[in-house]
């Protein structure tokens, strides 16, 4: 069996980004890292407890790239 080479995948090649989404991107590079307590505050915000799972509705907004 022959493997293909394939090129490197590239996520912002071909994206219509505007200069101000081109500094929020170099802001956010510049930020220092989170300590380890920060990281875990975070984590524990984006935490949902499985019983306050939000399923989709006909009244949602459709999904568009």
């Amino acid at each position: 069996m022959s493997s293909k080479k394939t090129s490197d995948v590239d996520f912002e090649r071909d994206m219509p980004l505007t200069a101000e989404d081109l500094e929020a991107l170099a802001r956010a590079r510049k930020l220092p890292p989170l300590t380890t307590e920060a990281y875990l505050d975070w984590l524990t915000l984006m935490w949902r407890p499985d019983g306050e799972r939000r399923l989709n509705t006909d009244a949602d907004e459709p999904f568009t790239l």
